[in-house]
């Protein structure tokens, strides 16, 4: 028996530490009057069972202390220990050094993608403007914004096609070609793409409907409905860079996820997470100011406000486009190639 625990450590790690929270639920819920008990029992119970586990993974000093002393993220970070693995600081610190030695490039294609929405954003300006001015809409106009709503998303689309294709060649120290024959051989990935982006959108749907209904019912439960996500969360990658299509795209994904779904998901939120909130803090400050100092402008309904309100939506968009390969590209793709490596080394 103990043998089999040993061999699926990890399940035998969560179970204990779920009836561990349950305990501590238990103490809350029948001695309501003591929460310092159930307070106790948490934080020491929780360095125990994490300090044990940690000893047991051989984890190193720092991330064995840190992970026992705040046992809530450490019981994350020590499901997904795996020093087997490339860790999510690595992938962090990798991510920066690829966007910096790559940065001339990476800004080509950021600043497409901030001139598709640029001319979005000035076409929706000029015909609220016009609205404004004349008290009447062009029906030329409103054409022309219905094409442009379903032309941008298609030529966006295609562009972070080519965009990750880029990413993924300088990752193995290729070199892409021009970005007009990047987004050529992007568009031969199209339809492809949009299978598996479709499928992702189905699921989604049914995981909505489904969580909707949910609501209140037990976390467990909860994570058995998102996991579908997870699994197939690196089909589009290999549609776009391995050239993998329909239903292949899926297995593969599931093959990389395998067996790693823990070490997956941490590896995914840190950068993820980190980085999102860094560059969400940098726009929080800046909407902060330019409200404060704009407070009488963008508060009406005037030609003036509408231009200023669009302007600052641009600003923050540019923030956002220019800072995508960290927050969207780069990570998942260092993380793809790393599964594949491992799953390759596998077999």
């Amino acid at each position: 028996m103990m043998a089999t625990l040993q061999k699926n450590h990890t399940y035998t790690y969560g179970i204990v530490y779920l009836l561990f929270l349950l305990l501590c639920v238990g103490i809350l819920v029948f001695l309501p009057t003591l929460p310092w008990i159930a307070l106790c029992v948490f934080v020491i119970g929780g360095f125990g069972i994490n300090w044990v586990y940690g000893n047991f993974l051989k984890v190193p000093k720092s991330g064995h202390i840190l992970s026992s002393a705040f046992s809530p993220l450490g019981f994350f970070y020590l499901l997904g220990y795996d020093p087997n693995l490339l860790g999510a600081l690595k992938i962090m610190e990798e991510t920066v050094y690829l966007y910096k030695n790559n940065l001339k490039l990476f800004a080509e294609y950021c600043l497409a993608f901030f001139v598709l929405s640029f001319t979005f954003v000035s076409f929706v300006t000029y015909l609220e403007i016009y609205d404004i001015l004349t008290g009447s809409v062009s029906g030329v106009l409103l054409g022309i914004k219905l094409l442009l709503n379903l032309a941008f998303p298609i030529l966006g689309f295609i562009l972070m096609i080519a965009f990750t294709r880029v990413i993924a060649m300088r990752l193995i120290n290729a070199e892409p070609g021009h970005m007009s024959k990047e987004i050529h051989d992007g568009m031969k990935l199209f339809w492809p793409a949009i299978f598996v982006y479709l499928a992702i959108s189905l699921l989604a749907t049914i995981v909505f409907i489904l969580t909707s209904f949910m609501s209140g019912i037990f976390l467990p439960l909860l994570i058995l409905v998102l996991a579908p996500f997870l699994w197939i969360f690196f089909a589009p990658f290999a549609v776009v860079i391995d050239n993998v299509h329909g239903l292949n795209a899926f297995r593969l994904s599931i093959q990389l996820i395998k067996n790693h779904g823990w070490e997956v998901l941490w590896r995914l939120a840190i950068p993820l997470g980190v980085f999102t909130g860094i560059v969400y803090f940098v726009v929080l400050t800046t909407d902060t100011i330019a409200q404060y100092l704009l407070i009488d402008i963008i508060a009406g309904e005037s030609p003036l406000a509408i231009l200023v309100n669009n302007l600052h939506a641009l600003i923050d968009t540019f923030v956002y486009t220019f800072t995508a390969p960290l927050t969207v590209f780069i990570p998942p793709t260092i993380l793809y190639f790393v599964l594949k490596e491992k799953l390759s080394t596998k077999k």
